[in-house]
């Protein structure tokens, strides 16, 4: 029997690079994504939302994304595309994003959400002022409608201010989430709480951020999800393989939940963002081997054969990543013990050892 794990060849792969990004949900985000519409009833367990959670997911992709106006929205309904967004602001070369969940609440949604922040957010205009949709800008227009509504009158007691910034406050969320559930004072609290412990750093992540080359006001955007025609499929896989573009105009590619196999990422890839636990061993193997290809990165200097893999999870208790955590933890011990059956009968790497110079443990 022959056995070689040429993936661990030097002279032609690039060398991976595990991050682990480890998010967490707040109790509105766990609520939503393990129960259905009613609250009550608990969703099986590999249908419970993984990487969105909205009062308004029933109403499908485009409304999800219109109810989103900042940045400080994803960090509670989307914790792992907003860690995402801030990893991506700091990429060197292009990357690809990859999410096992179905394309409504996965790459398509990944995909419109990102298009819309770099023509909203992150245009470079954005790094000298707080954009439109800010939440600074919310509060100036809240001020100055204040003191419209109180001009002329002195002596105003300092709560009736107070009271009518409120309930504009109010009513301004309420119009932007299309949900009755989020409690005012706990919004307001948290984003108060940000302006004062981060208000610097979201700003300059705002100004930052996927902002690049592209025409759009942020780097090229490429997509594979199921709905594209076979056609569109190829087209901007090869678009993104012939990318030329390095840091924040470098390229990003989204594949959609069939794209774990079949695909064939050649173009120098810098990094991989898998958004959520996958099934097992065998399968995250797959996944990373899309942007792992043969002479891959032969266009580059040996000194940037590199892929640095991010691998996302939200393991709250009951949540979609820690089942398949579980679920992952036992299948992989028996394939593992399977691959050391097969490994131990095999003999290639005494053969190949010679002329690549490996240990004769690569393979054992």
């Amino acid at each position: 029997m022959f056995f070689y794990d040429a993936a661990k060849d030097i002279t032609r792969f690039a060398k991976p690079i595990t991050v682990e990004e480890v998010v967490s949900a707040d109790d509105e985000f766990r609520d939503l994504a393990l129960y259905g519409s009613n609250g009550k009833t608990m969703r099986q367990s590999l249908a419970r939302t993984r990487l969105i959670a909205t009062p308004i997911m029933h109403k499908g992709t485009r409304a999800i994304v219109d109810s989103v106006n900042t940045i400080d929205d994803l960090e509670y309904i989307a914790p792992a595309i907003h860690q995402l967004f801030k990893n991506l602001a700091k990429r060197h070369r292009k990357a690809v994003i990859y999410t096992d969940a179905p394309d409504a609440y996965g790459g398509s949604l990944v995909y419109e959400l990102m298009s819309k922040f770099r023509k909203v957010l992150f245009s470079p205009s954005a790094s000298a002022t707080s954009s439109k949709d800010s939440l600074e800008h919310v509060m100036n227009i809240l001020a100055m409608d204040a003191n419209k509504h109180f001009a002329g009158e002195r002596d105003v007691p300092y709560g009736d201010v107070l009271a009518h910034i409120r309930e504009r406050w109010e009513t301004h969320f309420k119009k932007i989430h299309g949900d009755s559930l989020r409690d005012t004072d706990i919004r307001v609290t948290r984003e108060n709480n940000r302006i004062v412990a981060r208000g610097a750093a979201d700003k300059a992540m705002q100004g930052n951020l996927l902002v690049g080359g592209g025409s759009g006001g942020g780097p090229p955007l490429f997509h594979m999800l199921s709905s594209d025609r076979v056609k569109a499929q190829r087209k901007n896989l090869d678009d993104f393989n012939k990318h030329k573009g390095t840091g924040l105009e470098s390229a990003i590619l989204v594949l959609g939940f069939k794209f774990s196999t079949g695909v064939d990422v050649k173009g120098a890839a810098g990094e991989m963002h898998v958004l959520n636990v996958l099934p097992n061993n065998a399968m995250e193997t797959q996944v990373k081997g899309r942007v792992l290809r043969n002479c891959s990165h032969a266009s580059l200097p040996h000194s940037d054969w590199v892929v640095k893999y991010y691998m996302y999870s939200n393991p709250y208790p009951s949540s979609c990543d820690s089942v398949l955590a579980e679920y992952r933890e036992k299948s992989d011990t028996v394939m593992n013990a399977l691959q050391e059956i097969v490994k131990s009968a095999s003999f290639g790497c005494r053969l190949f050892r010679a002329h690549h110079g490996h240990p004769v443990r690569q393979c054992l």
